[in-house]
């Protein structure tokens, strides 16, 4: 029932505030020794008052006084005080006091989801003695059935029985203590730590710390109270690493003395408003959708938006905060006049591309990774920067145009059919750069299980040529986005030309799948199946309508191949922008310049293509400074959409039915162990029959379908690769499934694939409204 502040990891038992201060104990912090009473400690004291049944959620107000009234009477079990004695002696021990000054607080396990109930329950500071310590903590108990704590529960409507455990901690002598937020908890601005400082003697006074230059000013206060810009500073400094450890803003309790400061208690600050300040007329008759989750590194930010969005800016990308947006178009009604429009508008951009596009952007892009540039020159390695950096801006530019071109088809075929699994059908079958890469890896994977079985694979000369295979494999498919998402920003990935270990990973998860059919098999079986959907469907229709059909399947088979010819041109193009980058990195680095490669993507396309002798010695504190600016972009909370009083409503989960739901996109149920997988040497790990879950769609994936009994994808489209995959390995599949982080690997999940349901008996959904998710309980 007692255990060391250090070991209070279950907050079930010892609350979220005492769960916090473990977790800074763990991480270095210097945090007052103490203890915490669990409160199984508090349930037993409950019990010896008579006053178990008593002390529910529901009692009025005379039995909470009676409840109260008897746990400050009654007396704490010999079994409890026992070892409290023994606790607080250890404290006496540890720092040569008869009778060392402890903090006595409360750490409740309320239930409510808002963030607890604040200022509720007592505490007590400089309490002496055991004595003393025995009558604290009978109040902090007896606190929780005070009015002001029932009336806390009642308006935030929480349903279990209440509980607390109880910390107890030496107390500090200190010169100042206070409150910092490491964001405005008004505004949300998180470029400001807010400060509270507090003297006995002073008064107190408010301060500010500029996270950006990390200059102090006061903002409100006694002019008496002087506490240090270097402590303000630190308090600062210390605070944010504590946002650090716990994942979300904080408030934070501390302390000061000469040795150094103290941090009392830490709590993450719950619903902080969104900050993100935007110049009104980049949203003025404009509306813009977040491409991504993270800040653009400088360099992409060189490539894949407008670098400097004027107000007046046409650009369909801009990057606002250092976040990609995209202009949002409103989607046009569907009637016969705009779909003829749409599907002229999609044939004419797959001719574009197939025609003018594709040949001599696969080519330079070609010429740019076999290129050897370790023998050019400083002038010729700024020119194929420049070249490939406009390759790789047109190759996302195409990304980009293509993502409604490439499924509008589909959706307007199936809206014509009125059937969307007879549109899956005729869609199977089709030959695409991704068949062509997943069907490359299995032969790979069936040549190293039959040297393996025949212990050939130590064996030089069969090593040798698979090896060779293995690289021009490497050569030919560059690599494959684990999340389309990273298409904008190459340096959130490695290359599989300069991390060969991730094709290797994969060709081990393939050449687990057993005796089942090639890939090859499968898609000849899709194709015979698609053939007979295309007469059912002819069938089904009305003849005026057989021509319409027979053009808009035509274009959407088009399509498929299409997108993945553009969906390679950007991983190639991304590939070579780091191939470059990285000899850039390389010669720089000889010259101690930098210390670490990803240093250059701090820096944009022209600097680092510009970059001369001279310019070296400023180039470390550009660097650093982008650093900064970076961290700051990511404190701030990006609304998906603006104006960000547009953004699209959402939904809770229902009680009820705790299911999650996405999109159909492939019939069947199915049952296994989920497999939640967000890198490939991850999903490498991946057995039989299980269920591949992944947070976005990315072409990366399709390979381990292979292996998997059913798929489940956060994003996505149900005419996508990765569905369209699914089909063809005959694997139920949902995408677009919102909710999937709630999913725990390893974790007995079913699929409906008709339906577009994942569930489990278990299910346990993650508050998803934290600024950081955490799945702890709430407390004061």
């Amino acid at each position: 029932m007692i255990f060391p502040l250090a070991d209070a990891q279950n907050v079930r038992k010892s609350g979220a505030k005492a769960t916090y201060l473990a977790e800074l104990v763990s991480a270095g912090f210097a945090i007052p020794r103490g203890f915490v009473l669990s409160a199984d400690a508090y349930r037993a004291h409950l019990w010896a008052c008579g006053q178990r049944q008593s002390a529910t959620v529901s009692a009025d107000a005379e039995v909470r006084e009676a409840v109260r009234a008897s746990m400050l009477a009654g007396e704490i079990p010999e079994d409890i005080l026992s070892p409290i004695a023994e606790a607080y002696k250890r404290i006496s021990w540890q720092t040569g006091l008869a009778e060392p000054k402890v903090a006595v607080r409360p750490s409740a396990l309320d239930d409510a989801g808002f963030g607890g109930f604040p200022g509720a329950y007592e505490s007590y500071l400089n309490v002496a003695g055991l004595d003393g310590l025995y009558v604290a903590i009978k109040r902090v108990w007896a606190s929780l059935w005070s009015g002001k704590a029932a009336m806390y529960r009642s308006r935030f409507e929480s349903l279990t029985d209440p509980a607390m455990a109880v910390i107890i901690q030496l107390m500090i002598p200190a010169t100042a203590t206070g409150t910092s937020f490491t964001a405005n908890p008004v505004t949300g601005d998180p470029s400001v730590a807010q400060i509270i400082a507090k003297s006995a003697q002073d008064g107190s006074a408010h301060y500010a710390v500029d996270l950006r230059s990390m200059s102090v000013g006061r903002t409100t206060g006694d002019d008496l109270l002087a506490v240090s810009e270097d402590t303000l500073r630190q308090v600062a400094e210390q605070s944010i690493l504590a946002e650090d450890a716990l994942r979300s803003p904080v408030t934070v309790e501390w302390a000061a003395q000469r040795e150094g400061l103290w941090i009392l208690q830490a709590n993450p600050i719950r619903d902080l408003p969104a900050y993100f300040p935007v110049d009104a007329d980049y949203t003025q008759n404009t509306r813009w959708k977040k491409m991504d989750a993270e800040p653009l590194s400088y360099l992409a930010r060189s490539i894949s938006a407008c670098p400097a969005p004027s107000k007046k800016t046409t650009s369909g990308r801009i990057a606002i905060n250092g976040y990609l947006y995209a202009r949002d178009e409103p989607a046009q009604a569907s009637n016969d006049r705009n779909r003829t429009k749409e599907i002229d508008a999609a044939t004419a951009t797959l001719r574009e591309w197939e025609k003018k596009i594709y040949p001599d952007l696969t080519a330079r892009i070609g010429e740019h990774i076999a290129c050897k540039l370790t023998d050019l020159t400083d002038s010729e390695l700024a020119g194929i920067l420049q070249t490939a950096a406009s390759d790789a801006r047109s190759a996302y530019d195409w990304m980009c145009r293509t993502q409604h071109p490439s499924v509008a088809p589909p959706d307007m075929l199936a809206e014509l059919l009125n059937d969307r699994p007879l549109a899956w059908r005729l869609l199977g079958g089709v030959d695409d750069l991704i068949l062509q890469r997943d069907a490359y890896l299995q032969e790979l994977a069936e040549r190293f299980v039959i040297a393996e079985n025949a212990g050939r694979v130590d064996d030089e000369g069969w090593w040798k040529p698979y090896k060779h295979d293995v690289d021009q494999f490497v050569c030919d498919y560059t690599y494959a986005f684990t999340d389309n998402v990273d298409a904008s920003d190459p340096a959130r990935w490695s290359s599989w030309i300069e991390d060969r270990d991730a094709v290797f990973w994969i060709i081990s998860a393939i050449s687990r799948r057993g005796d089942s059919p090639t890939l090859v098999t499968l898609n000849c079986a899709a194709e015979q199946e698609a053939a007979v959907a295309e007469a059912a469907a002819m069938g089904a229709i009305a003849k005026n309508l057989h021509a319409d059909f027979t053009r808009l399947l035509g274009l959407c088979r088009k399509w498929k191949l299409g997108r993945s010819q553009i969906e390679q041109s950007c991983a190639r193009a991304g590939a070579s922008i780091r191939l470059i980058v990285g000899e850039y990195a390389r010669r720089l680095m000889a010259d101690k310049t930098i210390s670490c490669a990803d240093d250059l993507y701090y820096v944009s396309v022209d600097e680092l293509s510009s970059l001369k002798a001279a310019d070296y010695p400023k180039l470390a504190n550009r660097i650093a400074h982008r650093k900064h600016e970076n961290w700051l972009e990511r404190r701030l909370l990006a609304p998906d959409i603006l104006p960000a009083d547009e953004q699209p409503q959402t939904f809770g989960v229902d009680s009820a039915d705790p299911s999650l739901h996405g999109i159909a996109a492939g019939e069947g149920i199915a049952t296994g162990c989920a497999r939640v997988v967000t890198t490939l040497s991850e999903a490498s790990e991946i057995e039989p029959g299980d269920i591949l879950v992944i947070p976005c769609h990315g072409a990366a994936w399709t390979p381990f379908m292979a292996l998997a009994g059913g798929f489940v994808c956060g994003s996505g489209h149900d005419m996508r690769a990765e569905a369209v995959a699914a089909r063809v390995y005959g694997i139920p599949a949902v995408v677009g499934c919102k909710g999937i982080e709630s999913i725990r690997d390893g974790q007995k999940i079913a699929v409906d694939g008709s339906m577009g349901l994942v569930s489990a008996q278990d299910w346990r959904i993650k508050n998803q409204h934290n600024y950081f998710s955490k799945d702890l309980d709430a407390s004061s």
